[in-house]
Formats: structure tokens, sequence, C-alpha cells
């Protein structure tokens, strides 16, 4: 059973730990900002890599998105604005893997739990990444953040596991400033398991519930494919967790 909805809030618990950890974390600004330089990638404050205020912002209470029609229900941590936008691009654009990280934990003490209040054993899906970035530059945030939403969930009580069964069959064109129609024939039919997958589904539990993990849910396309694709392999998808909306 997944014990991550009982006992105290986690805004109060958080709200505790910070009265001994903020003067630890001024200091290490310190060096931080003097040594190279750093600063927060969701607001620019100087000498930060991640700021408490921008931790805050990932620790919200998480939200059920809007419905996507043929999409899964979803949870996000946020809308697509402000320092949650630049967050997510700081993870996607410019690969800060600290930042995936911090969101991924945020999606395990919260979101998941959110959309699993009664437990029970969970297989974390990431979205497969199209990997348009050069080669070298850390391309998959979305597995990051399932690997760390997984590392939470057990520490809160949670049966939860990584599943990377999905790939991409062949590789979508650009996604922006395409309508929702066009995204979905974009996307439709693009997305498979893998074999490790295929063998997975054959000796799967009925009893694990399937959740997907993406970074930003805009019109449901991608998750719609990505729930079709494990449907077709076998699996049934009961949802998913985002760290944005897009509205």
């Amino acid at each position: 059973m997944c014990r991550a909805l009982a006992g105290a809030p986690r805004a109060a618990h958080r709200g505790g730990m910070r009265l001994h950890l903020r003067p630890r974390l001024a200091l290490l600004s310190g060096f931080a900002e003097l040594l190279w330089g750093a600063r927060c990638p969701g607001c620019g404050r100087a000498g930060w890599m991640l700021c408490p205020d921008c931790r805050d912002v990932l620790g919200a209470a998480p939200r059920m998105c809007a419905p996507r029609a043929g999409g899964p229900s979803s949870w996000a941590l946020g809308p697509y604005a402000g320092a949650l936008r630049e967050l997510v691009l700081a993870m996607k654009r410019d690969g800060h893997r600290h930042v995936a990280t911090a969101a991924g934990e945020a999606l395990g003490n919260a979101a998941l739990p959110a959309l699993l209040p009664r437990g029970g054993r969970v297989a974390l899906v990431p979205v497969p990444g199209r990997r348009t970035r050069p080669a070298g530059r850390h391309t998959d945030p979305v597995r990051t953040l399932a690997r760390s939403a997984a590392t939470v969930a057990r520490s809160r009580g949670c049966a939860v596991r990584v599943a990377d069964v999905l790939r991409f069959r062949r590789v979508p064109r650009d996604q922006v400033g395409l309508s929702a129609a066009e995204r979905g024939a974009n996307l439709r039919g693009t997305m498979t398991l893998k074999g490790a997958g295929r063998r997975l589904a054959r000796g799967r539990d009925p009893d694990v519930r399937v959740v997907l993990v993406d970074d930003v849910v805009t019109t449901g396309a991608t998750l719609r494919e990505a729930a079709r694709a494990l449907h077709g392999g076998g699996f049934d998808s009961c949802g998913a967790v985002v760290v944005a909306e897009r509205m």
C-alpha cells in the first residue's frame, strides 16, 4: 500500500526542513556563484543550481489535467508558465539533469500518489524521446523523470519500478506550430513496444498498473499514441503524470 498520502502534509515537512537547510544552501550558493557563475534555471537567481523558491514550484500540490480526447487521465505539477515553464525548458532544451531529477522527485512524491491513491504495484513507462539534440548532450529527461519518481515513490512505500518498454518505430516531425489534429496525425502509429516490452507483456501481472511519464502535455497526442502502443502490446494504461500542462 502506498503511504504517500498519509501523515503530515508534505509542505509542512518541507518547511521544517528548510529552516535547517537554508543557511547551508546559502553557503553552497555563494561557492557556486564564485566558482561557476551558477544561476537558477527557473528564475535566474545568481548562485543557485535550483533555488528554494523554484523547488517550491516543483513541490506544489499536483493538479488533474483537463481531459484530452482519447488520452489517459493525467496529473501535472502545474501549468506550463512562469518558473515551471523555464524549468521544463532547462531540462528539455539545455540538458539540466538536476532539474529533471528534482521534477521527478516531485512527481513521485505528489502526482503519482494522487493518481493512484489506493497504492498497489506500479510500472512507470517513460514516453520515448525523439533524440533531436547533438550527440553527447543529455537527451532523455523523461527517462530521468521516471527513474527519479520511482526512487522517491519507493521510499514512501509504493511498489514502483520503471518499465522502459516504448520506442519510436519512426521519428515524427517537430510538433512546434502544429494544430491538435496535425499533432495527432503526426504521431499516429509512430510508437511500438521494444522487444523486452513484448516479452514483459506476455508474462505481465494484471495487478500491476501502468502509468506513463512525460514532461509536458499539450493536446494529449503524445500520451494518446503511447497508450495506444501499450494497449496494442497487451498492457493496460491507467493514467499519466507530467511536469506541466500547456493550457
